[in-house]
């Protein structure tokens, strides 16, 4: 009786400890199983991540590459603005230099300005060659004395003179003995006026012209007259050519 106790008794407990492997095995394959799909999972991020990681390392070499070429402009930039600011800074320099230098000489600055202005317009008004008044101051002259002789009610004369065969000697002798045939008249003409508000111009190639203020016809005909008796024909090595070698015209204008 006892014995079949104890036999019953060891049964059940190999019965209890087959249940309890068989949990602890089932558990076990469970973890397990757990750890393969872990296993797995970590396998895939792994690869997403170095997939990306692939990615994002290019996306950052691309941004690199971008903000040193924006670095090289923005030196380029820096050296061009620091390169603009000294080239200001020494314009301004030069200017208050100039600005100085206009405050301490600006009274000898002027006149020579005035100097220069007046030596143009003298060139500008006068005859290269002869030295004498240009056909451009003819006109302005002749406009000024017309007004001013009309206000006081004063005759004003105009003398046109012209050299007789000057075309033959020139072509026989030459431009600069034409020249010098010009300025020979020039100085005899010039003779023969007295007045200083006289001007004496010459109005073409080899034609002069006088504008004589407060001069009437009368007066008109002996100015020119001395003209041409002053004219210097036994100067001139063709005097046959010159038969007469200056002949005039003698307008008194109505003012």
């Amino acid at each position: 009786m006892l014995s079949e106790h104890r036999t019953g008794k060891h049964c059940g407990v190999e019965e209890l400890s087959e249940r309890s492997l068989d949990m602890d095995l089932s558990k076990l394959q469970n973890k397990i199983k757990q750890l393969e799909q872990e296993n797995h999972d970590l396998q895939i991020a792994l690869s997403n991540t170095a997939e990306h990681g692939d990615l994002i390392e290019a996306q950052l070499h691309e941004t690199n590459t971008k903000l040193q070429a924006e670095v090289i402009v923005r030196r380029r930039a820096e050296l061009t603005l620091k390169s603009l600011v000294s080239l200001i800074s020494q314009q301004r320099d030069d200017l208050e230099i100039m600005l100085d230098t206009l405050m301490v000489h600006g009274d000898v600055l002027d006149a020579q300005w005035q100097q220069q202005i007046s030596q143009a317009n003298v060139l500008a008004s006068s005859d290269g060659l002869t030295q004498i008044a240009n056909r451009r101051r003819f006109d302005e002259y002749l406009t000024e004395q017309w007004q001013k002789m009309t206000c006081v009610r004063a005759p004003l004369s105009v003398l046109l003179c012209d050299i007789d065969c000057f075309k033959q000697y020139n072509d026989t002798y030459g431009h600069p003995a034409g020249d010098d045939c010009l300025k020979l008249i020039v100085k005899a003409l010039e003779s023969a006026t007295y007045r200083s508000s006289d001007l004496l111009a010459r109005y073409g190639g080899e034609e002069f012209a006088a504008i004589l203020p407060q001069t009437d016809l009368k007066q008109a005909l002996n100015v020119a007259q001395r003209m041409q008796e002053r004219s210097p024909t036994s100067k001139f090595p063709i005097v046959p050519l010159l038969p007469e070698l200056m002949s005039r015209s003698v307008l008194e204008l109505p003012v």
